[in-house]
């Protein structure tokens, strides 16, 4: 996902050990693959746990009548909120010039807004409002995966990324079987959207302690438009690897 501009590159040289004149790390830095890890077995606990088990139970307890409605209501809107928040955060981390680094405010900023909706959706007495929350926690966890896996180009280098990115894959069914376990000694409903979102801000917390980000001190030459954001969706092939439709 991550798209540097030259003066993205330029401005990454020297802050986090990255080679002269490309922004590949030399080396991993220490802590960094579990807290990565960490980080995305946090949101996945967090966001799964609803999907698998706790809005089930919340949805039936407000609209017991049209339960199986109400919630794919829910979770359809909720995904096509996850569906932007994604590539745009990613696209938007990789132009952010905050002095705290490009990825950091939005993987801290995301975990606090997202614990913030989990809070709403455990008080909620309507399904309108659990609607409008879930779709504030999908696009604010998701932008914590966007910013906090767009690390990984910055930080990793290339032969590694692969082991990397495979203990990262580990963490979606733990967290899975993880918020199954936990919700079933958490008593009531705010308890059980509340307690996983504030195990991912801690994780996340903890990760961004310890994060040496990237900072980016120019913002790029060229602007961020709605092509650029749909360009997202698109894996373009590299000239080098094209062929010729010509006859052969």
């Amino acid at each position: 996902m991550t798209e540097l501009s030259s003066a993205a590159t330029a401005a990454a040289v020297g802050t986090t050990g990255f080679k002269v004149p490309g922004t590949t790390p030399l080396k991993t830095p220490r802590g960094y693959t579990p807290g990565l890890a960490a980080v995305n077995f946090g949101v996945y606990l967090a966001l799964l746990t609803p999907v698998m088990v706790s809005m089930a139970f919340k949805i039936q307890r407000l609209d017991p009548t049209n339960t199986e409605a109400s919630l794919g209501l829910v979770m359809g809107v909720g995904a096509a909120f996850a569906l932007i928040a994604n590539p745009l955060v990613g696209r938007l981390s990789d132009r952010t010039t905050s002095k705290w680094g490009m990825r950091r405010p939005w993987i801290l900023g995301g975990a606090i807004v997202g614990l913030g909706g989990f809070a709403i959706i455990g008080a909620a007495t309507s399904v309108l409002v659990v609607l409008l929350a879930w779709c504030l926690v999908q696009a604010s966890m998701n932008a914590v995966l966007a910013a906090a896996n767009a690390t990984l180009p910055d930080q990793v280098p290339v032969s590694s990324r692969g082991k990397v990115s495979g203990i990262i894959g580990i963490t979606t069914p733990i967290g899975i079987l993880a918020g199954s376990f936990i919700v079933n000694f958490l008593p009531g409903d705010f308890e059980r959207f509340f307690v996983p979102g504030a195990i991912a801000l801690i994780l996340v917390v903890v990760f961004v302690l310890t994060l040496k980000d990237r900072r980016l001190t120019e913002k790029p030459a060229t602007r961020f438009t709605v092509g650029t954001f749909f360009g997202s969706f698109v894996c373009s092939t590299p000239a080098s690897t094209r062929t010729s439709a010509g006859p052969g």
